[in-house]
């Protein structure tokens, strides 16, 4: 029966939660995703330490002559007001050097220099010298809102640009982040409540009492506030996955609470007794509850496998909101029902009852070719699985027609890429060595083919160039010099001339040299492709240089298949983990076999959705699988256990499926209609983790609800003996 000491203490946890809940903040950066232990990430942090960020951003100027004069002038001033943004390191581009090498004069020699050479195509203009480029290097941005003030400044001091009539198209790893940052926040604050909404609507409806409604609402309010608390508590940002946990937990913390409130108004509206009805439903739901919350919770749990600690952080915090959900729903609710006393509905529960001991009985008649129906749902399902992969394009998260979108493509159509591989090379001896020169230009001439690769930017380059400055930048010159000592000595003059951009490529000693191939495709296969080709190019690498691939990019792809690996093991994970949860709660063989087919088919199903549709695994959707599968199992729980207690009490396995079917199926349906009213609502955002979760989520519950009115009696009749268990 209700503790009083129980729901006090839950009430004075929550008030500690909300204060913890005050100290979270958010940071929805995709580094966050990546592994910090691993073997790229070392390399990744050497090449930090070495040569500087590779974070960059390009400005791409188009729609004026880029070479008039008040173009060149106003680029300039765009220029000066770039550089003093915060965070911004270097800016290089075609105002740069009208600035520093032409002293903001002679336009037509500017002109002459940048068309003439091929040492700035596909870098600071296009081919069809209608596009400029500026290059922004950035330092190393630690803080979330490092990204949040460079973004704001870069997008202040382009405005004059555009006030200008240029064309300003912005892209860049940093912008893209905010960018996320910005729409997650967005429909976050809009999509979340409007799902809630939503879920309250159908949750009046289907309850038909205030005071019901009013419980369950505080005990899924308090669960959550205690979920997040704890995250405040252990000092972790909200983070691209995790931002999702408010709605999700919400949905499935008042979908515990349904069962206690459903269960309770039908035993009163038999009994006529508030305290009997509440005593005799909190037996019946105490045991089909707390297993299903330990199911849902291990399904959650099977993802701590992974090595994306956002995912881990996810998996964890949606596994203690489960538990935490329980216990309020378990004691708190108890307690709320005495001092509030809901009605039952006068009606509404045997109404309701009516339509699913129909649906039961014609599911009897035909519990064969139910099975056989079902049979070819997997098959369709199986297939489905096979065609989801786990290529996505990180633009596809924004809608296409975005203004971040369309100028990514924009730039990867007609400047050049957006974001880089890196190759960082041993020279020993230093790179100047012209032994070196024919092995390293093959390097980047056979990344350079790659069609998806708009430029290398290599130590060579500027060595050209600098032969080009000491020959009067005569095309011919723009080649490499015949020795060590006219190498060294260009670069002497170089760097006398003032910063070359060299330093950048070029380790102090000169044994170390990097090499940036610029990316035209945000797609995982083809960065993958990209990052072979370079593993390829440094494996022929003559003796003694030696070389390793690196940049955020690679490690973003490395990512991917990671999440595909943790698909696959947490599944496996999950799918032991919970039923040999049920085979320990029902202490049956049998029911635990039949517990099989209809709570894995919402996994397929939501896979075979996602191979259909061209959803590919990304951070959003990678546990849904798994996920669904502890979610599933739910009403699968209280379906048996409702059925186990008639046939104890003596009825026929047929009479126990219809009755079963008639006291659960209202039950459960409302369970899964108020939770799916709330995941899909989140269909409509616009920031495609949050829509496809919401879709994806709803599309489980909505298959595993279809599985156990349809499904589960079928086989039920088929194997009565196999549903009994010895719990009572």
């Amino acid at each position: 029966m209700p503790s009083k000491i129980g729901s006090a203490i839950i009430l004075g946890l929550a008030l500690g939660a909300a204060y913890m809940l005050l100290g979270i903040k958010v940071d929805t950066r995709h580094d966050r995703l990546l592994d910090s232990t691993s073997r790229a990430a070392q390399d990744y942090q050497r090449f930090l330490e070495t040569f500087g960020s590779d974070e960059f951003v390009i400005v791409a100027l188009s729609g004026k002559p880029l070479f008039d004069e008040d173009s060149l002038d106003a680029m300039v001033d765009g220029l000066d007001r770039i550089e003093a943004v915060a965070h911004v390191k270097q800016v290089s581009g075609l105002p740069a050097v009208f600035r520093d090498r032409y002293g903001s004069e002679d336009p037509e020699a500017l002109e002459e220099e940048m068309t003439n050479t091929p040492f700035y195509d596909g870098l600071f203009i296009s081919e069809d010298r209608q596009h400029a480029g500026l290059l922004i290097e950035t330092e190393v941005l630690d803080a979330p809102q490092d990204r949040v003030e460079l973004t704001a400044g870069l997008r202040e001091a382009v405005q004059p640009l555009k006030d200008f009539g240029f064309r300003v198209d912005l892209v860049g790893t940093p912008i893209f982040n905010v960018v996320i940052n910005e729409y997650s926040r967005r429909d976050t604050l809009i999509m979340f409540p409007l799902a809630a909404v939503f879920s309250l609507a159908m949750l009046i409806y289907l309850l038909r009492s205030v005071k019901a409604v009013i419980i369950v609402l505080i005990c899924g309010a308090l669960s959550l506030l205690l979920t997040m608390g704890s995250i405040g508590a252990a000092g972790l940002p909200l983070n691209v996955v995790t931002t999702s946990i408010p709605l999700v937990l919400w949905v499935l913390s008042i979908v515990n609470g349904i069962h206690v409130l459903s269960r309770y108004q039908a035993q009163l509206f038999a009994l006529g007794d508030v305290d009997e009805a509440l005593k005799l439903s909190l037996s019946e739901v105490r045991w089909p509850c707390t297993l299903a919350a330990i199911t849902t919770a291990l399904g959650y749990l099977s993802n701590m496998v992974s090595s994306i600690a956002p995912i881990r952080e996810y998996s964890f915090f949606m596994a203690l909101g489960m538990m935490l959900s329980l216990g309020v729903n378990l004691i708190l609710a108890p307690t709320m029902i005495t001092w509030l006393r809901p009605h039952a509905p006068r009606g509404a529960i045997s109404g309701e009852s009516r339509p699913f001991h129909l649906l039961a009985e014609w599911v009897a008649r035909h519990r064969y070719g139910m099975i056989a129906a079902w049979i070819i749902v997997y098959a369709i399902c199986i297939y489905g699985t096979t065609l989801v992969e786990s290529d996505p394009d990180s633009l596809s998260f924004l809608p296409e027609d975005s203004e971040l979108v369309q100028s990514y493509n924009y730039i990867m159509d007609n400047l050049t890429g957006t974001r880089s591989i890196e190759l960082v090379i041993d020279t020993p001896g230093g790179w100047t060595n012209p032994e070196y020169w024919p092995a390293l230009q093959a390097v980047a001439d056979g990344l350079g083919a790659n069609p998806n690769i708009a430029r290398v930017v290599s130590p060579l380059d500027f060595l050209k160039k600098a032969n080009q400055w000491d020959h009067d930048l005569t095309v011919q010159w723009y080649t490499l010099p015949e020795t060590r000592e006219q190498a060294e000595h260009l670069l002497e003059l170089a760097q006398e001339e003032g910063d070359s951009g060299l330093e950048r490529f070029v380790t102090a000693g000169g044994e170390q040299i990097r090499m940036s191939a610029l990316e035209t495709t945000t797609r995982s296969s083809e960065l993958r492709d990209i990052v072979d080709a370079a593993e390829s190019e440094l494996a022929a690498l003559p003796g003694p240089m030696c070389g390793l691939v690196t940049g955020m990019s690679m490690r973003l792809e490395n990512m991917q298949h990671q999440m595909m690996n943790t698909q696959i093991a947490s599944y496996a994970i999950a799918f032991v983990l919970i039923f040999g949860c049920i085979w320990i709660g029902m202490r049956s063989v049998g029911a635990t076999v039949l517990a099989v087919p209809p709570n894995v088919i919402p996994a397929f199903g939501i896979l075979a959705i996602m191979g259909f549709l061209d959803i590919s695994l990304n951070a959003a959707t990678v546990m849904v699988s798994s996920i669904s599968l502890g979610i599933a199992v739910d009403d699968s729980l209280h379906n048996v256990a409702h059925y186990t207690r008639l046939r104890h009490k003596g009825h026929s396995a047929y009479d126990s499926v219809i009755e079963t079917m008639g006291a659960i199926g209202p039950e459960i349906t409302t369970a899964t209609a108020t939770a799916c009213i709330g995941f899909f609502t989140l269909a409509f955002s616009a920031f495609a983790p949050i829509s496809q979760l919401g879709m994806l989520s709803g599309a489980a519950m909505l298959i595993a609800l279809l599985a156990d009115v349809l499904l589960v009696p079928a086989m039920i009749l088929v194997w009565p003996r196999a549903a009994e268990t010895t719990t009572d």
